[in-house]
């Protein structure tokens, strides 16, 4: 199973099955939506909730502070939490864009601030329940396969309590989880060589 979190999040799961005309595969993906959809823990929905986040607490919807307001209207020259309003509805649009605010959540909550580490447990967990999701789709109980932890997120501060949350499924716990030390095309190719049987 392999957990792409960037801009967008996928989880993406392969199984060898044996078949009477050989060897076949059964995949499964969960997740990849695209941001009209949330795309659950990607840096889009981190940007996002950001927006959230400050928009709640400069209503006074939520009556706590959060440096939050601070570290985006900074990163983005403005002044008052109000002009993010034009800046979300043209720039912040395009949703690459909006990944670009994840970084601010993940510093706010190294920097101990309650809502950076609520908006970061719950996109984790989001991710979390992806893989699980996936693994019940297209695995079985006596299967463990590896968990693969790619893309920018996965280099990030959030991939300790998110391997955590993955040791804490039941049906998760013995699978081992790996983040790659080489670029994905090795991979690919390893795994193609494998499939036409050039190596055991």
């Amino acid at each position: 199973m392999v957990l792409i979190a960037g801009t967008g999040t996928i989880a993406y799961g392969v199984k060898e099955t044996a078949k009477p005309e050989g060897r076949g595969i059964e995949t499964g993906r969960v997740g990849g939506w695209g941001c009209s959809f949330g795309d659950a823990g990607s840096g889009y929905d981190l940007g996002h909730r950001l927006l959230c986040a400050v928009a709640r607490c400069h209503d006074g919807r939520d009556g706590r502070e959060t440096v939050l307001t601070k570290l985006v209207l900074e990163h983005l020259s403005l002044q008052q939490p109000e002009q993010l309003i034009k800046w979300a509805y043209t720039e912040g649009k395009e949703w690459a864009t909006m990944a670009t605010l994840a970084p601010l959540v993940l510093k706010g909550a190294e920097e101990g601030d309650a809502i950076s580490k609520e908006i970061v447990d719950a996109c984790t967990t989001e991710m979390a329940e992806s893989i699980c999701a996936l693994n019940k789709k297209v695995f079985s109980s006596s299967d463990k396969p590896p968990i693969v932890l790619v893309g920018g997120l996965m280099q990030s501060s959030m991939v300790p309590q998110l391997k955590e949350k993955l040791s804490a499924f039941s049906a998760l716990a013995e699978c081992k989880i790996i983040q790659p030390t080489m670029s994905a095309k090795f991979g690919a190719a390893a795994l193609a060589q494998k499939w036409a049987g050039k190596t055991s």
